[in-house]
């Protein structure tokens, strides 16, 4: 601890502008913190609302395979157990309709199959979960997370690479300027021991 009549420390200018920048980084910091807190729920909503819509316009129906389904899957299929085949089913308004669905390689003809239709009867994909909606909240909030951390930690580097390689130039600037003084003064106590 320094006495009262000692004189402060002085900080090099590279210091302070090291200090301040990082308090800046860490109000940045803080400030993503912030941002994903809000950025998550708000993707979360977005992405319930969408299933929930989803689940609203598509209806689960069994769909029968009006052909043998193929004994092979398709060509350039990477070990798929499932191939396509051409089933029809029963729309929301009564009239059948026909299309391509994947199905069982080796299915037969009268067998059936769920598939998803949407309001129109045409065919749709199956409507994302509620598990989607945490995954997709999930990955927003952490996404801001790495662009903040990103933007923070490349800050500091450049910054402190930057103040070092000052310090560096002054140090050597200074010994430039006091080796040749403590120099004489070790030649002048070794001549004096003589």
């Amino acid at each position: 601890m320094r006495g009262p009549a000692e004189p402060p420390i002085r900080r090099r200018p590279t210091d302070r502008l090291e200090s301040l920048v990082f308090w800046l980084l860490a109000v940045v910091a803080l400030g993503g913190i912030g941002v994903a807190a809000v950025v998550g729920p708000a993707e979360y909503g977005s992405a319930t609302d969408r299933v929930r819509a989803e689940v609203a316009t598509r209806a689960h129906v069994t769909a029968v395979l009006t052909e043998d389904a193929p004994d092979a899957p398709p060509i350039g299929a990477y070990r798929r157990p499932a191939t396509f085949a051409e089933t029809s089913w029963t729309a929301p308004d009564g009239s059948t309709r026909t299309g391509r669905v994947e199905v069982a390689i080796g299915a037969r003809a009268g067998t059936t199959t769920g598939i998803w239709i949407a309001a129109d009867g045409g065919l749709s994909a199956e409507p994302a979960s509620t598990g989607s909606a945490v995954e997709i909240a999930v990955i927003a909030a952490a996404f801001v997370l790495f662009l903040t951390t990103s933007f923070v930690a490349g800050v500091w580097w450049v910054v402190h690479r930057a103040t070092f390689a000052i310090n560096i130039r002054a140090w050597e600037q200074e010994w430039e300027r006091i080796e040749p003084m403590w120099r004489r003064n070790r030649d002048q106590r070794h001549a004096d021991e003589e």
